[in-house]
């Protein structure tokens, strides 16, 4: 059973709200100090009304069973079966006590609550062959992996109006309603599948496999995929001609090819979806009555042709170790290859579907691309009496191209509007990274109105008068875009490449030692080669609310003749504010990511042999970097949703950074 319960404070709303509202007024209600927007235009919420003035509470019950058996069948032969059953429900509620705070209000308490159940299952069935043969060995495996859609429920209801806080019941609200419900099945998946293995004097080592999967998420015509991998090594040092090779202890060759597949897509993307509208949007009057009937639109558009994506492999490396393997060395060098990846793509408004305030979309099989790069491992341990150490160090290069697209008309995939009204931040296009940044790169600010009319000439004459502006709506203390495309004013089309999200390399070590009863651990982790978009500095510097802000703003443009990288505060904020390089910025960082420090007591001062251990630890103690953000490891601002993992990686977002862990504790091994 797991319980949590409380609300968590919005850092953004902590970050937001002026110092010089008190954090608690108890002529307000819910007793926690507001700030009214007709008075400052600032509207931040207080982040303690949330905490304080809202009971959360979610139960979740899981329940697995385990289940396996095996049959010798013959010397060697087995057959075995194993399978896994699950189920569980869930609750949660929340309640919501009359309170006002910014922009959140609510005279009335209100609540919400949600249950769901879910059932599913795994079936495994195999046979396995292991024999040896001399100096051959050799092994096979052959089955079947089951695994039904299962079934998953919930709803949700709302109540408000409440006449007292006593009972925090839906019921007992004056005005209740289901807010939504689900029924889902699930995706299933049925697998067939095959491996072989053999080796010779363990020198020589081949494998092979083979799978054949169905997944429910694809169409009839592409619901089924074939998977393999092959694979090679040669133990060089267990070669008659490498024994006079005294330093060298350890010498392998490795190299692999393969392919696999992936369905990570929501189910019934082959069937359109529908979504029903409210009494504020979607409605239909027919004939004189006057009454609204509620609507409904299609929301994404169905895609029977959806395939399996799939990602091949070839892979060489070398291990290597020496001087009694206290050195060693492992090296690979990798192509892989991601076709027909499952993306969910907008659709153009001209179509008509989607409903009020989004766009339609379609889930497709497009953007192939490619990567390579390198792993490298080095370690080294050596020991005395007293006093023994080792130290690794890895480190990973890869550089990814998008090779085609697959969209209509192989037109680039944009995605990653942080904020509205900013545009894009993310373009993926052949023969560029995956999700590289774009947008428009900062030149200059406007000093006075002198300098925008030598502009408009500009623009004027190198367009042969048909721009009158250098830049629409350009005032004095505007920000002033690079002219990429050199036609002498500023477009769309002077948006470009202007970063990349995904690091060239990430890199660690390790460090332990001990001596005597004394133990000691140093990690370090980081990456280099990468940019992060700062999404809070849209807020923080970008002057469209006067919330607070970073001391950059106290540079700003004021009057015509100022010189400086900031513009004017509340001017023109949506073309100020477009997505552009002044949001990029470096990613590159260094972390210390823990420290240990123990002690063993000794032996003697315990019968049957147990130690107990001391120790000290911290986490994240250090980050070195350039990044002006709170943490520089960002992965999205919604990483569990796939889509915009790969589309809309690297974007801060408020995002709370890694706290800082001091840990004191006692270890007792019996």
């Amino acid at each position: 059973m797991d319980k949590n319960t409380g609300v968590i404070a919005n850092f953004n709303d902590a970050l937001r709200m002026p110092p010089y509202i008190p954090l608690y007024d108890s002529g307000n209600l819910g007793g926690f100090g507001s700030n009214i927007k007709v008075e400052d235009l600032n509207d931040a919420n207080n982040p303690l009304n949330a905490v304080y003035n809202t009971d959360y509470i979610s139960k979740a019950l899981n329940l697995e069973f385990e289940f396996s058996g095996e049959v010798d069948i013959f010397d060697g032969m087995v057959f075995k079966t194993q399978g896994r059953f699950y189920t569980g429900n869930g609750n949660d509620n929340t309640w919501n006590y009359p309170s006002n705070s910014g922009s959140f209000s609510k005279p009335s308490s209100d609540m919400s609550e949600n249950f769901n159940t879910y059932s599913g299952m795994i079936l495994e069935n195999y046979f396995s062959y292991n024999k040896v043969f001399g100096n051959h060995s050799f092994s096979a495996n052959i089955g079947n992996t089951y695994s039904p859609a299962g079934e998953f429920r919930s709803i949700n209801a709302i109540g408000s109006n409440y006449s007292s806080d006593a009972i925090h019941n839906i019921a007992f609200g004056k005005t209740t309603s289901i807010a939504g419900a689900t029924v889902n099945s699930g995706k299933a998946r049925l697998s067939y599948f095959g491996r072989v293995g053999y080796t010779f004097k363990e020198k020589y080592v081949f494998n092979a496999s083979v799978r054949r999967d169905a997944s429910s998420v694809f169409g009839e015509n592409n619901r089924w995929g074939i998977f393999y991998g092959v694979g090679l090594a040669w133990d060089i040092s267990m070669e008659d001609f490498m024994s006079s090779a005294g330093t060298i202890s350890t010498l392998k060759i490795r190299t692999s090819y393969g392919k696999t597949g992936n369905d990570n897509i929501p189910s019934f993307l082959t069937s359109s979806t529908v979504w029903k509208g409210d009494a504020s949007n979607i409605v239909y009057s027919f004939g004189d009555n006057l009454n609204f009937e509620y609507g409904a639109t299609i929301n994404s558009i169905a895609n029977p042709d959806l395939k399996w994506e799939e990602t091949f492999q070839f892979d060489i490396g070398i291990d290597l170790g020496i001087l009694n393997n206290k050195l060693n060395f492992v090296f690979d060098y990798y192509q892989r290859s991601n076709n027909d990846l499952l993306i969910e793509t907008q659709l153009p408004v001209s179509t008509g579907l989607g409903r009020p305030g989004a766009y339609a979309t379609q889930w497709v099989n497009a953007a192939s691309m490619s990567n390579s790069g390198f792993e490298t491992t080095i370690t080294y341990n050596n020991s005395s009496e007293n006093f023994q150490w080792d130290i690794s160090f890895n480190s990973t290069y890869s550089a990814n191209q998008v090779t085609s697209l697959g969209t209509i008309g192989n037109l680039p995939i944009s995605k990653g509007e942080f904020q509205a009204g900013i545009g894009n931040s993310t373009r993926t296009d052949i023969g560029h990274p995956l999700a590289s940044y774009f947008g428009y790169k900062f030149d200059h600010i406007v000093v006075d109105q002198a300098e925008i009319e030598s502009l408009n000439s500009s623009a004027y004459a190198s367009s042969g008068g048909k721009v009158t502006e250098y830049k629409v709506g350009l005032k004095p203390g505007d920000r002033v875009w690079k002219d990429i495309d050199l036609n002498g004013y500023i477009d769309d089309k002077d948006r470009t490449y202007i970063g990349n999200p995904s690091p060239k390399w990430q890199f660690g070590s390790v460090f332990n030692a001990s001596y005597k009863n004394f133990d000691f651990q140093l990690m370090l982790q980081g990456i280099a080669g990468v940019d992060i978009v700062n999404g809070g500095r849209y807020w923080w510097e970008g002057m469209s609310k006067p919330f607070n802000n970073t001391t950059n703003v106290l540079r700003r443009w004021r009057k015509e003749g100022d010189v400086t990288d900031i513009p004017a505060a509340g001017q023109n904020s949506g073309l100020n504010l477009a997505f552009s390089d002044w949001y990029v910025e470096n990613g590159n960082y260094l972390r210390v990511k823990n420290i240990t420090f123990g002690y063993t007591l000794s032996d003697n001062l315990f019968e049957n042999n147990m130690r107990l251990r001391v120790y000290v630890a911290f986490q994240n103690m250090l980050t070195i970097t350039r990044y002006s953000g709170y943490d520089p490891e960002i992965s999205s601002y919604s990483p569990y949703d796939n889509n915009n993992y790969i589309f809309q990686r690297g974007v801060d977002l408020y995002q709370r950074p890694n706290p800082s862990i001091y840990r004191f504790g006692l270890q007792l091994n019996m």
